[in-house]
């Protein structure tokens, strides 16, 4: 479960539900888990929760497990009611890909929790505590620490954790990953300094659309290796977010100037589809002195045979008095199309390759569109 609140502050948050009987981390734990169970399909069954230190304890486990939500959580500081020292004591001096399972029973309700204490070393100690139908305490898949040989080379070695522990530490850390991104590498907060709240709060809820926008390209592939950011050894570097972002904002602009000169305009000239289709909209064409030239987005994206959206990238301007220069579209050149004609203003944010686009070149040419359906499905091995 991926869920966002916001902490309104002591005098606001003893209004929100179930905060008074429970207190703060409990109360915000439930009322997401609650939303999240809400949103699901009927029949997709219980909601699952997975939460580090902040989240854990005995009673937030508990309060789930009363309103028919599974939930695995890493105790640190909330251990009341939790046979955290007895963990401990008890897993002192043993190897690594030890764990010890105890099971317990709420004297009030009736309702059973799983503690789980996990030694990944010979000397840390994890914590866990998890409803019974969390998952199961069997071995599963190991953990691989690397550790520095003699010489000087990264060697790996398995170290055995139970199946509902590796499940955890699979899902856990994506949003610090994603965090990480946002932070590091997008830093909207550190670009814009401000010491106004709510455009603090907007600041980051852009730079979580743009990360989740980033992350989706690159879980649907999106983004190949035609291009020149290709990484092997982490593709999410095929495509850096900050070209990313330029891509973005490049398109958010021009629609925005395709709004503006046509006030009817909701929606984009072309809309990608999940199979690849371009469906056309209503955009309707205004004439604004320019030759009769359309105002529709000419940013629109068309995806190839391999799944990948291909977006045509106005070149940059050298000179503000002359304007965007062009050049020789790739597709004429190929075609022998002769000189006087398939001169092209934009490439293909893919490929890297000058095409004519039909808002360029007033409808006449439309090799942008040709070079995409051209590009024929390639094998995956």
């Amino acid at each position: 479960m991926t869920a966002l609140e916001i902490q309104k502050g002591a005098r606001l948050m003893p209004n929100e539900p179930f905060h008074r009987e429970l207190g703060a981390t409990a109360a915000c734990t439930v009322r997401m888990a609650l939303k999240h169970q809400a949103s699901r399909p009927p029949g997709a069954g219980k909601g699952g929760v997975k939460g580090d230190s902040w989240f854990g304890s005995a009673k937030t486990a508990n309060e789930l497990q009363r309103r028919g939500c599974e939930g695995v959580f890493q105790v640190k500081t909330g251990h009341r009611g939790y046979p955290k020292a007895f963990i401990k004591d008890a897993m002192k001096g043993m190897p690594g890909g030890v764990w010890i399972v105890l099971e317990g029973t709420n004297r009030h309700t009736e309702e059973k929790l799983i503690a789980v204490g996990y030694r990944y070393s010979t000397k840390k100690t994890l914590s866990f505590v998890m409803t019974p139908g969390a998952g199961s305490t069997r071995k599963g898949a190991p953990y691989e620490m690397k550790f520095p040989t003699d010489h000087g080379n990264v060697g790996v070695r398995h170290v055995d954790r139970p199946d509902v522990i590796s499940k955890y530490f699979k899902d856990s850390n994506c949003v610090d990953r994603h965090n990480q991104v946002r932070q590091f590498k997008v830093k909207i907060e550190k670009r814009f300094v401000t010491f106004n709240p709510y455009f603090r709060l907007f600041s980051t809820l852009i730079g979580i659309n743009v990360t989740d926008c980033w992350k989706l390209g690159h879980y649907h592939n999106l983004f190949n290796k035609n291009n020149n950011f290709f990484m092997e050894d982490d593709p999410e570097d095929s495509m850096p977010i900050k070209k990313f972002i330029g891509i973005l904002a490049q398109q958010l602009l021009t629609f925005a100037q395709s709004l503006k000169n046509s006030p009817c305009t909701v929606v984009p000239s072309s809309i990608v589809t999940q199979e690849g289709v371009v469906e056309e909209s209503s955009m309707e064409s205004s004439s604004s002195g320019d030759g009769g030239r359309t105002s529709a987005s000419s940013l629109s994206g068309i995806t190839d045979a391999n799944g990948i959206v291909h977006l045509p990238v106005p070149f940059a301007s050298s000179d503000a008095r002359k304007g965007i220069r062009p050049r020789r579209c790739t597709f004429c050149r190929e075609e022998g199309v002769p000189n006087t004609g398939g001169w092209a203003r934009h490439a293909c944010s893919t490929c890297n390759k000058a095409y004519c686009c039909p808002t360029a070149t007033n409808g006449e040419r439309d090799c942008f569109s040709a070079h995409v359906m051209d590009i024929r499905r390639t094998s995956r091995r």
